[in-house]
């Protein structure tokens, strides 16, 4: 589906604040001084909405979003910055079919296992309860992301996931769908 620039800004913002999280060294005073953004964010939001009311839903969306994503116990190791492993919008470049690609992964690491996580934030208000119902231009990024993965750390196991901000979920993918869906 198209998403509207409202979305697209929301989305941007969700990620923008997600990714300073999982760098901040205190995560407790972060999420206290999350509500100083507020006002940044309605200066965002303005130049896509004329309905103050869209703005400020909006709002309570992203705030919620990245605090019910920040404060779940279970997405805590995600946003873990003693992980030296763990990067954000991590930019890798792949070839295929002789042409270079490049991508920005938004968030990765590696955990005791050795297994490298590719976790992609998406904001979609309506999440996918089954892998099977991830829209396929999801399942196709998450594929290029996977096989570009596989080619740079080949002794690596790869994860691919979805963090789905809305509710917030961790989705994992199969690899081998992922790929089938290039």
């Amino acid at each position: 589906y198209a998403k509207s620039t409202l979305d697209a800004k929301i989305g941007e913002l969700i990620h923008e604040v997600l990714e300073d999280y999982a760098m901040a060294g205190n995560k407790s005073v972060f999420l206290n001084k999350l509500p100083l953004r507020k006002n940044h964010w309605k200066c965002q939001l303005q130049n896509h909405t004329t309905s103050d009311t869209s703005v400020n839903e909006s709002i309570e969306y992203i705030f919620n979003s990245i605090k019910n994503c920040a404060t779940n116990s279970d997405l805590s190791w995600i946003f873990d910055e003693s992980n030296n492993t763990g990067k954000s919008e991590l930019e890798i470049s792949w070839s295929k079919h002789g042409k270079i690609r490049t991508y920005i992964v938004d968030r990765t690491l590696i955990d005791s296992e050795g297994a490298r996580w590719i976790i992609d934030f998406k904001t979609n208000r309506t999440v996918p309860q089954w892998c099977h119902e991830v829209p396929l231009g999801i399942m196709r990024q998450m594929g290029a992301y996977t096989a570009a993965l596989r080619d740079i750390y080949p002794d690596h196991r790869i994860r691919p996931c979805i963090l789905w901000t809305a509710t917030p979920t961790l989705m994992q993918l199969d690899p081998d769908q992922v790929m089938n869906a290039l």
